[in-house]
């Protein structure tokens, strides 16, 4: 496939002192039939849109966004919202931006129900029920509990592709139109997940806790959700766990954060189940 190179310096969109400080300065390549063509007169110093709409195979997140608004024993505020991972041959079909001799492609992408990623705007629950449909083997948490995630293997439909700087990488970002054809869901979510692309920022479906034990200096995780199941780990209080999966109102079941730092860092971790009305748990923000 031939592709429309397009030489894009930003810096004459906006020549006020006042400018953004993650100016863009990169080469655009916009395949031919993408269906998506350069904007010039939408984009500016920091961000570039392509307008058009498109067509992508790959991988569907939709997953739960978690908002504290105080400390324990309250509901945090729950919200629908996506991801889309395309998969290699969409992406050659896909514009792609080069800086500094590094490559960048939307091989993961926030999909939204408004155009503007600066405006984080939930998806109705209404309207994603009425996506999923069809789709056989949700896990009942999803719904139930409000938490996590599922992937779903299907075809997107977006437009406006946006893209701007971040963490020193350009992050992507289109308008949700719909899904083609039937989705599927995919079973080994966590392995599945492992091997994505990762955003930069927290993840905003973690829910991590500080946990301390009402009647002790240690908490105990235990091997299965019964309080005559042996304690496989006993962590110290003030540990950071993170909840994998809510089993019912009194367990959860958790992985250890080693040293309460990155929840995916390399440092051994140990996962089991923590008996909640046994404990205090903190929202760590």
């Amino acid at each position: 496939m031939r592709n429309v190179v397009l030489l894009f310096f930003l810096a004459w969109l906006v020549s006020s002192v006042h400018a953004e400080p993650n100016r863009l300065d990169a080469t655009v390549s916009v395949p031919t039939g993408s269906g998506l063509v350069l904007d010039a007169g939408k984009s500016r110093a920091d961000y570039l849109v392509f307008s058009g709409e498109a067509t992508a195979s790959g991988i569907l997140q939709i997953y739960w966004a978690v908002s504290w608004e105080c400390e324990q024993e309250c509901l945090p505020e729950r919200t629908l919202h996506m991801n889309f991972f395309p998969d290699a041959q969409a992406l050659s079909r896909l514009p792609s931006l080069r800086e500094n001799k590094r490559v960048f492609r939307p091989d993961g992408m926030g999909v939204g129900s408004n155009a503007r990623p600066e405006i984080f705007v939930a998806f109705p629950e209404k309207k994603i029920h009425a996506l999923l449909k069809d789709v056989k083997n949700i896990p009942e948490n999803f719904w139930k509990y409000k938490e996590r995630f599922i992937l779903l293997s299907t075809t997107l439909k977006f437009s406006s592709l946006t893209a701007f700087k971040e963490c020193d990488a350009y992050n992507f970002f289109g308008l949700f139109l719909d899904i083609g054809g039937p989705a599927k869901i995919i079973l080994d979510q966590e392995n599945i997940l492992s091997k994505l692309p990762r955003f930069c920022g927290p993840v905003p479906y973690d829910e991590i806790f500080d946990v301390k034990s009402k009647t002790s200096r240690r908490i105990e995780v235990r091997s299965a959700p019964d309080v005559a199941s042996s304690v496989s780990y006993r962590l110290k209080n003030g540990s950071y766990v993170l909840k994998l999966r809510t089993v019912d109102d009194d367990w959860l079941y958790i992985k250890s954060v080693p040293g309460n730092e990155d929840p995916y860092s390399s440092g051994t971790a140990i996962t089991g189940y923590i008996h909640k009305p046994e404990l205090i748990l903190e929202p760590v923000n």
